[in-house]
């Protein structure tokens, strides 16, 4: 199923930080947790009529959905169902503990796409639980990568540059943008005092290899856009009003002699 009329990011770089792409081969999709997984997986399944995503939101009518897309999860076992599927859902523990049963018995061409949700947890080099899996995974025949994180800077810029590396193996893969050395870049950007730190010594970077949608560009660009509702019937694009409330307590109460 080649999803073409949605834009692909990261063409040159080959991945993407972003929610958007195309696949025109078998996609892994890589879930933080098993809860997220199995909600991932009902989401996808084209079967499950009550919580199906084609369905909720009308991408898909039924009659296109009869030879798919179909997803699957690792949990059968058995590969010939995964080789059947165009989604195929896992969760990082199933892949990290147990590398020779998954991880060794994938073809290296068998996934087209590989999306990481929730990647900023990805972002030490040296965690062998999660960093050392996805490389292992990301081994081999080059694959578009999709990872997506709302979060991706979370102790410092290096958190950036650790995910890129993900799809990025080359420090000079961006040189025809001017951008000779991309860790040079990000050491120049961590010297340099945030309130000074110029724009271009990061965006160019950013710019190839992250298409970002915030509350505030949704907001300016989008006025007046609809989408469909749980009922088919498109409604406005909006964003709830924050409301803070003040919840008084007592902390002694709860936790007497604390503070002494």
């Amino acid at each position: 199923h080649d999803l073409s009329d949605v834009a692909r990011p990261g063409a040159d770089p080959g991945g993407a930080i972003a929610p958007f792409g195309i696949a025109k081969g078998r996609v892994l999709v890589v879930a933080p947790n098993l809860t997220i997984k199995e909600g991932l997986f009902e989401s996808l399944d084209v079967t499950n009529r009550q919580k199906c995503f084609w369905r909720k939101r009308n991408i898909l009518a039924d009659e296109a959905m009869i030879g798919g897309p179909f997803a699957t999860t690792l949990d059968t076992g058995n590969l010939s169902v995964c080789e059947k599927s165009h989604f195929v859902i896992s969760n990082i523990q199933q892949l990290s503990t147990n590398p020779d049963k998954w991880l060794h018995q994938f073809p290296r061409d068998f996934f087209d796409m590989v999306i990481v949700d929730e990647a900023h947890n990805y972002r030490n080099p040296d965690s062998p639980y999660r960093a050392a899996a996805l490389r292992a995974l990301l081994f081999g025949q080059r694959r578009d990568v999709l990872l997506l994180t709302a979060t991706p800077v979370n102790n410092s810029l290096w958190d950036l540059y650790h995910l890129m590396r993900f799809f990025m193996k080359q420090d000079a893969q961006l040189a025809e943008r001017g951008i000779l050395s991309i860790r040079e870049r990000f050491e120049h950007a961590m010297r340099t005092d945030p309130a000074s730190l110029s724009p271009d010594v990061l965006y160019p970077i950013i710019d190839a290899t992250t298409v970002k949608r915030t509350r505030q560009f949704i907001k300016k660009h989008y006025q007046g856009d609809t989408i469909p509702g749980p009922d088919g019937k498109p409604i406005p694009i909006i964003f709830p009003q924050p409301q803070a409330l003040t919840v008084r307590y007592n902390v002694d109460e709860a936790l007497p002699g604390f503070f002494d």
